[in-house]
């Protein structure tokens, strides 16, 4: 009985073939299962480039543009380097106010350590006059005296933008500043190891300085490192809508209790203040580091830093 229900249900969607001992089977075929799932596999197509589509809408994505002429401060080419400062300094940015570097507090012992996009980046230490107190050591951003007008607000500008964005654990933070007098100076905390290219070259040659500590790079240490650089740059790009685009070891500075931060937030800087990132300014990044869209001029997004 069961086998000739089947065989009358199955009659009007096939034929029916006889086997060897005579029974009647119905060749069933049915076109609904191979219709479903292809249905399936349509909507999980549509629903990854749907999800695809709303993940780039909330990613932030930075376009490459010319340099603009008349962006380069010659406009002020003709006025005397001492008259433009003092007529620079005297609007008196209230934001930069509340962390500028108290009077009793002064620099010694700089310790110059390269070249950055406005000038020297030096290490310091912070003393309190009349303090028994221990001192603070420092990373010092100056700005040379002699600079045009322009470079002054665009140095402003980058201290401003420091002060708003590096707030995240896994990036170097502001301590200070010194926006009311020149050499205008951007202060930040500094890592008692340095930059993690040095670091790591250090490792290599068994150079490392011994403080009571013992430096192991192990697959955890190294793992812990990478989380924490991952959340610096989840920060920037789920938070802040920004893009590093310059990740690269010497811009990591690393702690002798082996944390890390991430610094050197130049070109994040520039799309923040002007929304697009100069090509001239992407150039100055090394070649080998950059990802085939930075290379091509192509809009440069955040797996770019991944």
């Amino acid at each position: 009985m069961h086998c000739e229900a089947l065989r009358i249900c199955g009659a009007a969607l096939a034929p029916e073939e006889k086997d060897e001992n005579g029974m009647w089977h119905a060749v069933v075929v049915i076109p609904s299962l191979l219709a479903s799932s292809t249905l399936l596999v349509v909507a999980a197509i549509v629903w990854k480039m749907c999800r695809r589509g709303r993940d780039a809408e909330r990613e932030p994505i930075v376009l490459l543009e010319d340099d603009v002429p008349g962006q380069d401060g010659k406009e002020y080419d003709s006025l005397p380097t001492a008259t433009s400062a003092e007529r620079t300094l005297e609007f008196k940015d209230s934001p930069l106010a509340k962390w500028e570097l108290p009077k009793d507090w002064h620099t010694q012992e700089e310790e110059f350590l390269c070249m950055g996009r406005y000038g020297q980046i030096s290490r310091a230490t912070l003393i309190q006059t009349g303090s028994l107190g221990p001192s603070l050591f420092v990373i010092l951003r100056k700005l040379p005296v002699a600079t045009s007008p322009q470079e002054m607000k665009d140095f402003i500008e980058m201290m401003k933008f420091h002060i708003k964005i590096c707030k995240h654990d896994s990036l170097v933070k502001v301590l200070w500043c010194q926006s009311q007098a020149v050499p205008l100076c951007l202060i930040l905390e500094a890592m008692s190891l340095g930059n993690l290219l040095h670091f790591l070259w250090q490792a290599r040659q068994g150079d490392l300085p011994d403080k009571g500590h013992v430096y192991e790079l192990t697959e955890k240490s190294v793992f812990t490192m990478a989380i924490q650089i991952a959340r610096g740059l989840e920060y920037l790009t789920a938070s802040q809508k920004l893009i590093h685009g310059d990740v690269a070891a010497r811009n990591v500075l690393i702690h002798q209790d082996m944390t890390v931060r991430l610094c050197g937030l130049g070109l994040a800087g520039e799309v923040y203040c002007r929304g697009m990132l100069p090509s001239r300014k992407a150039a100055e990044v090394p070649i080998k580091w950059l990802p085939p869209e930075r290379i091509l001029k192509r809009p440069v997004t955040a797996k770019g830093d991944v």
